[in-house]
């Protein structure tokens, strides 16, 4: 019996909490990372339709044991950044984006970002 609030694959019935990948074409459709890789066909659900990858900005990209536990949604910080500041510029990046945004990120970041070499 599926427990109410949580969201699963309509393919394998896996709990798909929090990343899912949700068909924009067809209603209802939600599949695993696992399923949505093997091209999971379901009803009218064609693998080749649009779709939109949920995770609430809490998936974490390097795993739990990566240093701070970086998220899809603090990357996404990091790239809007780096497209309205451009590629390089880190000190000006750090401080719009981990000071105000990811305290907790800030120096871990700037060492990090300070090693790639500027175009």
């Amino acid at each position: 019996m599926a427990e109410l609030g949580k969201k699963y694959c309509v393919y394998c019935l896996a709990e798909v909490s929090p990343l899912r990948f949700r068909c924009t074409e067809c209603q209802d459709i939600e599949l695993c990372p696992e399923c949505f890789s093997a091209g999971a066909e379901i009803g009218h659900h064609r693998r080749y339709h649009g779709y939109q990858l949920v995770d609430g900005g809490r998936f974490t990209l390097w795993g739990p044991e990566a240093e701070g536990g970086w998220t899809s949604r603090e990357e996404q910080l990091l790239l809007d950044a780096i497209e309205q500041f451009g590629f390089g510029n880190w000190v000006i990046i750090q401080r719009v984006t981990f000071w105000t945004h990811l305290p907790h990120l800030g120096k871990t970041a700037l060492q990090m970002l300070s090693q790639w070499p500027t175009p």
